[in-house]
């Protein structure tokens, strides 16, 4: 991996040894515009520094540095321009005569946070001659000591000079080190500002990072207990425990260290910032959790189970002698918050910021354009030292981000509003005009900002008269290409024991499931038609579906109590030609490589929501076996995905092999398997962002060899065999005999049958031996609706 390599000189004064000099560092390029101009931060002092780049040939003189043998195997300073980084820095201070004699002080290798280079610093020391202390230009430079950095870091005034980050880890963290609490060792850590440890985890984010930053406060001094209206008391305090179950066991290592009055924040609720709840609560189970009431709302009560308190913002918390703020900071989400350090003046941000670039805001979890906006002058007018972001590296320059996120929305804002007045009336009318000059492919990524900036501009009372709101929001349904469907009961669900609602609650909650209908061959070619992103409250599992529509078609409303067929005549589009071309992709032929490409492209759908872990497809033939909460348990808890993948020797198996496909896939590598299957998000994008094994299969895979039945087995086994259970979760009845499995019809549905299908097998789970093997059951015939309604309070144990 490519590495930036920075040289930080400590020069000390001459005249007084415990002095070292410090440079003011250049603030970022002014904006151009008297409004954001107007926000500077205070001036940044640290220590002298320069890139350290490699020699390009040996050099006649080179400083001499002897670097440890501890540190020999990291950095090889003889094969770094050492000449031109010295004197880059010297320049900077204009000293009359430099140091003769440099030493090593120490190498400090930077956490990964991401996405840019990892950063290693090498810190060396010389001190300058006796009549050398003097300095030239005492407005950019000035010498000061250990105490007076520590000073200015730990009673911090707003918009007074601060301290960087080089001085506090190559001097200060050394000299205030205490305790005994230790890092795991495969982990990195870096303090800034003192008393703030910030610990980059590998978690489920999304691109371009990788990591979650786990902040954790362990200060000096004993919990303050009096009640002195603090909301929470406490000797530790962490926020954002959310690594991934890859890293648990680092977590642990982490929280039992920790004193175990704990106390834990979270900024609020996605998946990356809470996975490690449930370590955090089995291994300090005093510990009290603190986030607003929507984030607690949202976290599963298997990740949290343990006392918590409702914030709202500007409480207090006492950690040891430590003050925190909380800060109400909607935007990202209507839950988010923010968290100040008032004695460092350094600001948590959450996602309200990340260190490159902007986050999407969540709309599915209320987040809203104007609040994002308001939340940022709020930060501003804090006057932070520092931000803090949950992924990426701190920022020194925090007003300058804020206005720089200010001003990019806004332009985004002016160029919206410009499509409109234009005559853009569709979400990709606006995507289209406003990202003309950016890759299509990243376009629903845009998207989805738009949206909210449209809502922005409609509470500013600025969109034009003839823009129609409802026309706007219809068309988003249809670029996003999903559709909530209504499985209509009609009068079925009230004749089931006079409980409407009975046959409802098969399904319930969130939950991301991909089904694929085949459209009757009487409306011409066969079709799959595929719903994604399903909301399922009190639905039913059974689908009395005659008919659907390509992706960005009309559906019957969700809330239609009739159980008709939709006629041709009832599928329409308000698209232009130019999306209507765009999305002509929808044709999928059965055994044919353009099934694996619907599935592809709905599994990437899907992972455009950060907050979807678990892919599931599913025929329009299954039914559930459990109820919602036993399903969802068992995917989520899950360490591996769900997907068949076996070696068979026949000819329906290895008999479909193609020599063409040498040497990309060799018969070893060849798998078969059910189309139906269940894949965590890793998987997922190992199945999308497939570009060497795809185009062979679609050359050379066809009929009698069917991709839908060896491409993915076969891509699992390539690429990550040991990420999955090799079994489906989807049961069927083979014993039939041929080419499919046996279809159910309403005379065979009895309590007793629904109860016994796949139960006479037992599986692995999580390394141990499990009775629960099948989740959903097929194939099961439309006949099969009434029977099914019936059975199913009691098998599923809503009766």
């Amino acid at each position: 991996m490519a590495t930036q390599y920075n040289l930080s000189l400590i020069i000390k004064n001459p005249s007084n040894e415990d002095e070292f000099l410090l440079v003011k560092q250049n603030p970022p390029p002014k904006f151009n515009d008297p409004e954001y101009d107007s926000f500077s931060d205070s001036p940044l002092w640290d220590l002298p520094s320069s890139p350290l780049l490699p020699l390009d040939s040996p050099s006649d003189y080179q400083f001499s540095i002897q670097v440890p043998e501890s540190f020999s195997d990291e950095v090889d300073l003889s094969k770094f321009d050492l000449n031109s980084a010295i004197h880059k820095v010297l320049e900077q201070v204009e000293l009359e005569d430099i140091p003769l004699e440099w030493k090593f002080m120490k190498y400090v290798q930077e956490p990964e946070f991401g996405p840019g280079l990892p950063v290693k610093t090498v810190y060396i020391i010389g001190t300058l001659g006796p009549k050398n202390g003097k300095l030239k230009d005492v407005e950019f430079c000035k010498w000061m000591t250990t105490e007076g950095c520590i000073s200015m870091l730990a009673e911090v005034k707003p918009c007074s000079d601060r301290v960087g980050s080089m001085v506090v880890v190559g001097l200060l963290n050394d000299s205030t080190k205490s305790g005994t609490w230790k890092l795991p060792p495969t982990l990195k850590c870096q303090e800034y500002p003192l008393g703030v440890k910030i610990i980059p985890m590998e978690s489920r984010t999304a691109k371009p990072f990788r990591t979650t930053n786990l902040i954790v406060f362990l200060p000096e001094g004993n919990a303050n207990e009096r009640d002195d209206g603090f909301i929470a008391h406490g000797e530790a305090l962490i926020v954002d425990p959310g690594c991934k179950s890859a890293s648990y066991e680092q977590l642990k290592e982490i929280i039992a260290a920790l004193p175990r009055k704990l106390v834990v924040f979270v900024t609020h609720h996605h998946n990356d910032h809470v996975d490690g709840l449930s370590v955090v609560q089995k291994y300090s189970p005093d510990a009290r959790l603190l986030a607003h009431e929507n984030t607690i709302r949202r976290i599963r009560k298997d990740d949290w189970s343990l006392s918590y308190v409702s914030v709202s913002g500007s409480e207090e918390i006492c950690i040891g002698n430590q003050k925190l703020r909380i800060i109400l900071a909607p935007g990202h989400t209507d839950g988010h918050m923010a968290l100040l350090h008032v004695s460092t003046n350094s600001l948590i941000v959450g996602d309200h910021c990340v260190g490159q670039g902007s986050a999407l805001l969540d709309s599915a979890s209320g987040g809203n354009m104007q609040d994002y906006f308001q939340t940022t002058y709020k930060f501003i007018e804090l006057s932070p030292h520092a931000l803090i972001p949950m992924h990426g590296r701190t920022n020194m320059w925090p007003k300058h981000m804020l206005c720089g996120y200010l001003k990019n929305r806004r332009n985004r804002e002016s160029t919206i509003l410009m499509a409109i007045e234009n005559g853009a009336k569709t979400l990709f009318d606006i995507v289209a005009y406003t990202y003309a000059d950016v890759d299509r492919s990243l376009w629903f990524y845009a998207s989805l900002n738009v949206r909210l900036h449209v809502d922005h501009l409609a509470v500013q009372n600025k969109l034009p008269s003839d823009f129609s709101l409802e026309n706007f929001n219809r068309s988003c349904a249809e670029f996003a290409g999903m559709k909530k469907t209504s499985f209509s009961l009609g009068d079925a669900n009230k004749s089931c024991s006079g409980r409407q609602n009975s046959s409802r609650e098969l399904i319930t909650g969130w939950f991301q499931v991909i089904f694929s209908l085949i459209v009757p061959e009487a409306l011409g070619e066969a079709k799959i038609v595929i719903y994604e992103d399903f909301y399922l409250p009190h639905q039913s599992p059974i689908y009395n579906l005659s008919i659907s529509t390509h992706l960005f078609c009309n559906s019957s409303s969700p809330n239609s109590s009739s159980n008709r067929s939709m006629e041709l005549n009832d599928v329409w589009h308000s698209m232009n030609d130019e999306e209507l071309m765009w999305r002509a992709s929808m044709v999928v032929q059965w055994g044919r490589s353009t099934m694996i490409d619907a599935e592809r492209r709905l599994l990437a759908n899907a992972l455009l929501d950060i907050s979807n872990e678990r892919f599931i497809l599913l025929s329009e033939s299954c039914i559930p076996l459990f109820n919602f909460t036993t399903i969802y348990t068992y995917l989520t808890n899950s360490d591996q995905s769900f997907l068949g993948s076996f070696d068979d020797p026949r000819k329906i198996g290895r008999g479909r092999y193609n020599k063409r496909m040498y040497p990309n896939i060799t018969l070893s590598d060849w798998r078969k398997g059910s189309q139906w299957f269940e894949v965590h998000r890793e998987r997922a994008i190992k199945i999308v962002s497939d570009v060497t094994y795809y185009p062979v299969f679609k050359k050379h895979c066809v009929p009698p060899c069917y991709m839908d039945e060896h491409y993915l087995p076969t891509l699992v086994n390539k690429v990550c065999p040991r990420l999955t259970s090799n079994r489906s979760i989807t049961w069927a009845d083979w014993s039939g005999g041929g080419s499919h499995p046996m279809t159910f019809l309403k005379k065979d549905v009895t309590e007793k049958f629904l109860e016994s299908v796949g139960s006479e097998l037992n599986c692995s789970y999580n390394g141990k031996m499990s009775s629960i093997c099948f989740l959903f059951g097929r194939k099961f015939h439309p006949s099969t609706l009434q029977p099914v309604l019936r059975i199913a309070p009691t098998l599923l144990g809503f009766g």
